[in-house]
C-alpha cells in the first residue's frame, strides 16, 4: 500500500501543493483506513523521489530515498522544496510506502532504479504483485525483496530501448502478475535525452467490485500542453481540502487505463491507452 504522485511543471507553488498533499496523504489516509485490517491510516515505511530539471536540455537529476516516514523527514522535505524552488521545468516522481511485501529497508524503498542499457529507468508502484510468479519468471530466489522491485526488473528486462509501443507491450505483459493492483509511474530517460513517462492504473476484477478498493486505488490527473499533475486518490482528496488551484482544472480518473507522456521542449505530448495495449486518444 503506497501513495504515488507525478508533477511536470515549472511553477513552484503548484509543485509545493502536490508535495504538501503527498505528505498529508502519507500521514493520514482515509481510504487506507477503510481497506486496512488494522485500520492504520499511515504510510510509514519510507519514501523517495526522482527529479529532473530541464532548460533546453536536462541539466540535473536527483534520486532520494529514506526509510523515515515522509511526514517525519523534515530535512528531506526541506531539501526537496529547496531544489524545486527555481523556475526550471521539473519532472518529479514521488512515492510513500506502507510495506506489504519485502523488508522495510533502503533497498526496498521506491523509486527503484535500473540501468546498464542505453536508457535509465525508474518505477514506483502501488498494489501487490504475485511475488512467487515473478521470482520464477526472473529466476531469482525469494528473499525479502519487494514485489515492486521485481516488477520493475521484469519491465526493464522486457524493453531493450523504449518506444511508446514496446513500453505499452511490456506493461501489458507485466500486468499478468498482478495480485491486487498494478498502479505504476515509470520514467524512461534515453541516451539521446528523450524522457518518456508511462502510467498504469490496473485493478484486478475482484477488487473492481468493491467501492472501497476503487476509492483507494484510483489515480487522478490534470493535464495541459505544458503541465501534468497526477496522483493517488488521497493526494487529490487533500488538494481539494487545501483548495489548491490544481483542482480548478478538469480532473481525469484512471481505472484500467494508462497514459504515455513525452516531455518535449518544456511541453508535453500525452496519449491515453487501455491496459491491454491499445491507445484510445
Amino acid at each position: 500500500m503506497c501513495r504515488i504522485a507525478l508533477v511536470v511543471s515549472s511553477k513552484k507553488e503548484t509543485v509545493n501543493d502536490i508535495i504538501d498533499s503527498f505528505i498529508q496523504a502519507s500521514q493520514y489516509d482515509p481510504y487506507k483506513v477503510e481497506i486496512s485490517k488494522t485500520r492504520n491510516p499511515r504510510h510509514p515505511h519510507g519514501w523517495g523521489y526522482t527529479l529532473f530539471k530541464y532548460n533546453g536540455e536536462y541539466i540535473s537529476q536527483f534520486h532520494y530515498r529514506s526509510v523515515k516516514p515522509v511526514y517525519e523527514d523534515y530535512n528531506g522535505i526541506e531539501l526537496l522544496k529547496t531544489i524545486t524552488s527555481d523556475e526550471y521545468y521539473k519532472i518529479l516522481l514521488l512515492h510513500s510506502r506502507a510495506a506489504s511485501q519485502g523488508q522495510v529497508n533502503l533497498f526496498n524503498t521506491h523509486p527503484f532504479f535500473y540501468g546498464g542499457k542505453k536508457y535509465q529507468y525508474w518505477i514506483v508502484h502501488n498494489g501487490e504483485m504475485e511475488i512467487s510468479k515473478l521470482t520464477d519468471r526472473l529466476g531469482i530466489m525469494k528473499q525479502n525483496i519487494s514485489d515492486s522491485y521485481l516488477l520493475g526488473k521484469l519491465i526493464y528486462e522486457l524493453i531493450n530501448y523504449p518506444s511508446e509501443e514496446n513500453i505499452i507491450e511490456a506493461l501489458r505483459e507485466a500486468k499478468k502478475y498482478t495480485r491486487s493492483a498494478m498502479n505504476t509511474i515509470n520514467i524512461f530517460y534515453t541516451d539521446d535525452q528523450r524522457l518518456i513517462v508511462a502510467v498504469t492504473s490496473y485493478v484486478v476484477k475482484e477488487y473492481l467490485e468493491n467501492k472501497k478498493y476503487i476509492d483507494y486505488y484510483k489515480l487522478y490527473y490534470v493535464a495541459s500542453n505544458k503541465e501534468v499533475f497526477l496522483g493517488s486518490s488521497t493526494i487529490f482528496y487533500y488538494l481539494q481540502k487545501n483548495k489548491s488551484p490544481i483542482i480548478n482544472n478538469d480532473i481525469v480518473d484512471l481505472i484500467n487505463k494508462g497514459i504515455i507522456i513525452e516531455v518535449i521542449d518544456r511541453g508535453i505530448k500525452i496519449e491515453q491507452f487501455d491496459i491491454w495495449g491499445m491507445k484510445t486518444k
